[in-house]
Order: C-alpha cells, then sequence, then structure tokens
C-alpha cells in the first residue's frame, strides 16, 4: 500500500507551524478563467479518498467553489481552466483542485496527488440502534462499542474515548479519528471493519447485542 504523506504533513505543519513558509501568493493578480454557474454547479458535491479514508465537500455559494473539511473549515477555489482551480490558502502553499467527471485531483506542492471520487449520500442511515453492542478484534485483543445518542452512532473504548461515526452512504460511516477513520459494517450486522489510510480490513466480530 502507498502512503500518500497527508497525514504526516498534516502532524509536521501542526509542530513546524509558519516557519518555513515560502512567499505569499498574488491572488489578486493570478490569471483566471471565467466560468458559466452551469459549470461550476456541476462540480458541486461530495467526494470520497479511499486510499486515505476521508471526505470531502464542494459548494457553490457566491459564484465560488468552496472547498469544505469536515470540521468547517473551508477555502475558496479560482478557476485557472475550465476544470482546474487554485486553492485560496496562505502561506505561499501552491494547492491545486481539478475535476474530471466524478473524480476529483488534490494537489499540494511535491506531495502525491490524492484521488476522489464523488459519491452520493444515502437518503437514510441504516437502523444504527441494531448496531448496538460489542465488537472484538483477536489480533489486536481490542473491544469497541458500538453505541447511539441524541448525536447518532459512535464507537468507544475506555482509552481511546468516544469516536463518532457520521453515515456516508450504504454501510459506510466516517469516524472522527484517524485510527478509525472508515467504519463498513457488515450487511449481516454480524461484525464491521475499519479502515484507515495505515491499514485496511481491520475485521471486529460482534460479541453482545442483537
Amino acid at each position: 500500500m502507498e502512503y500518500s504523506g497527508f497525514l504526516g504533513m498534516n502532524l509536521a505543519q501542526h509542530f513546524i507551524g509558519d516557519t518555513f513558509q515560502d512567499a505569499e501568493i498574488d491572488f489578486q493578480n493570478l490569471e483566471t478563467v471565467k466560468l458559466k454557474t452551469k459549470t461550476l454547479k456541476s462540480y458541486e458535491g461530495n467526494y470520497w479518498n479511499e486510499s486515505a479514508c476521508f471526505s470531502r465537500s464542494i459548494e457553490l455559494r457566491n459564484d465560488t467553489l468552496r472547498y469544505q473539511r469536515r470540521d468547517g473549515r473551508e477555502n475558496s477555489l479560482i478557476p485557472i481552466s475550465k476544470n482546474r482551480f487554485q486553492m485560496v490558502i496562505g502561506g505561499g502553499e501552491q494547492v491545486f483542485i481539478t475535476f474530471n467527471q466524478d473524480r476529483m485531483t488534490f494537489k499540494s506542492g511535491d506531495v502525491r496527488a490524492l484521488e476522489f471520487e464523488r459519491f452520493s449520500p444515502s437518503a437514510a442511515s441504516p437502523p444504527v440502534t441494531n448496531f448496538s453492542g460489542a465488537y472484538y478484534n483477536d489480533l489486536l485483543n481490542l473491544v469497541y462499542k458500538l453505541e447511539t445518542d441524541d448525536n447518532g452512532l459512535y464507537a468507544s473504548h475506555p482509552k481511546a474515548g468516544r469516536i463518532q461515526l457520521s453515515h456516508l452512504y450504504d454501510n459506510r460511516y466516517q469516524g472522527d479519528r484517524w485510527f478509525f477513520a472508515s467504519m463498513v459494517m457488515h450487511e449481516d450486522e454480524s461484525g464491521f471493519t475499519i479502515n484507515t489510510e495505515q491499514f485496511k480490513g481491520l475485521y471486529f466480530k460482534r460479541i453482545t447485542g442483537k
């Protein structure tokens, strides 16, 4: 499995800060193109990165596309061709977003490009109360509990604490911790699989509940 460097770069940025920032980009004088609203709206939607297991959203607001993260942060996208945009971001970092039908590519500097595929959130999530119970992985000798409350479905562990799970589509959920990035509940609800950028296919078997 190839590592994208995404998690490591984010961690490095946390400690290094702006110590090695490049010169700021003059976005006011950037060579841009004018796109029709219809073209811009065709890029709206939700996008999933399978290798790193996280989602991003693209929204058109005030004639400008916005690149949105789960925590609410967003950046404007400036069109530099019909399907290629430069992200408005500080610190001199050059980030480009390219759309190709139902795919989106995120490219930042020399880091390997991240590929996203558009998905349509399910109109309704499965009855998550059926998921409540304890799930065991024998490789790690680890138990997670799945439970629900007014905020929806969440996983818990005495050391990891609460991990909020957001429904994406079908039986796939996105967690708010890197080590529980994506959860796929098996159709018969006998267990679930955790996927992250670092590891894939970690199976937890239901041992209580249902």
